[in-house]
């Protein structure tokens, strides 16, 4: 990750260390999908820098292609950028039917694009800077015993 920082930010970095971003296990917890629901795969990535695995998720995609339940899988994928692509190109020989589809809904369908922004307000607390500094400085403690 330090690499990968260094080239998207065009600095060298003396001292790092990596965090990782929380999951709040009671917030995001696991939920039997139906059958149906089983074979929808979406990924949603910028495909700008390599620190978001895009090659890694694609190059699963290809392991996936070898498997006999492949044509039963349902992709969609979103994102944009420098590497989109070289990662997607590969992809383009499987009978992958939403490559992309979802920028163009977000574009055309009002009513989805507003859905999608009202539902981005109601996440942004959330998100926002106090509420993960928090979650930060909690988990701190706890590590700490405190």
């Amino acid at each position: 990750m330090k690499k990968i920082c260094e080239a998207d930010t065009s600095t060298k970095i003396s001292k790092s260390k990596v965090v990782a971003n929380p999951i709040d296990i009671n917030l995001f917890k696991y939920t039997v999908k139906n059958p149906e629901k089983r074979t929808k795969i979406l990924l949603i990535r910028s495909f700008g820098s390599k620190k978001y695995a895009t090659d890694i998720a694609t190059n699963a995609i290809m392991l996936l292609s070898t498997q006999p339940f492949f044509n039963q899988l349902h992709f969609t994928i979103v994102g944009g950028g420098k590497f989109y692509d070289k990662h997607t190109n590969k992809l383009k020989a499987f009978s992958i039917d939403d490559i992309n589809k979802g920028f163009i809904k977000v574009i055309n369908d009002e009513n989805y694009r507003n859905g999608l922004i009202e539902k981005g307000y109601k996440n942004r607390a959330r998100f926002s800077s106090e509420n993960i500094g928090h979650q930060y400085a909690d988990l701190s403690y706890k590590i700490a015993g405190k």
